[in-house]
């Protein structure tokens, strides 16, 4: 787990994760291709999202309020605390991705995480066949109508394999500085 640049400015994330998962993960239906996630946390989850905690169950169901999720994300159907990733946090997805078994095909999608009453990650994730493919993707990162913590938030996610570089970019970027409402 990379921790930001102590000199990055403000941006309020706190560290990124890059998971492969060659054999997919639940549910199946929907993301059992084999592919790569980034996680891009606000806070040190791996600590916080613990099963083994007495509180858990009662912090898992604890949403956000909705002036705080972005715009078109919803949860996961059914209870808060099945939904919940250990270690993670719930993985929240947009409507306008129609992520529903039998007519989603999955090759990137960004979801939003929520852990205890406050979205903590953006997670771009991408197939590993999509990326073979050399794509160039920009995509606006929808927000939500108000923000807990003053600091810098990203507007566009995008992917591009770099030729010269033979390497792939996925970034968070056009950081916006927001007030606390």
């Amino acid at each position: 787990m990379p921790a930001l640049p102590a000199g990055a400015p403000d941006t309020g994330l706190d560290h990124v994760m890059l998971g492969w998962n060659p054999n997919g993960h639940d549910p199946e239906i929907l993301y059992g291709a084999p592919h790569f996630d980034m996680h891009f946390y606000t806070t040190d989850a791996e600590h916080e999202v613990d099963p083994a905690a007495p509180d858990f169950a009662a912090r898992a169901a604890r949403l956000p309020e909705p002036e705080y999720v972005p715009e078109g994300y919803i949860p996961p159907p059914g209870p808060p605390v099945e939904n919940t990733v250990p270690f993670m946090g719930m993985h929240w997805t947009d409507t306008a991705d129609d992520v529903i078994p039998g007519s989603f095909e999955f090759t990137e999608v960004l979801l939003n995480g929520s852990w205890d009453g406050e979205f903590i990650f953006i997670e771009p994730m991408m197939t590993r066949e999509w990326l073979a493919t050399k794509p160039s993707l920009r995509e606006i990162v929808k927000q939500p109508s108000s923000y807990r913590r003053t600091g810098y938030y990203p507007t566009v996610h995008t992917v591009d394999f770099d030729e010269q570089a033979g390497e792939y970019v996925v970034a968070l970027s056009g950081l916006t500085m927001r007030e606390a409402s």
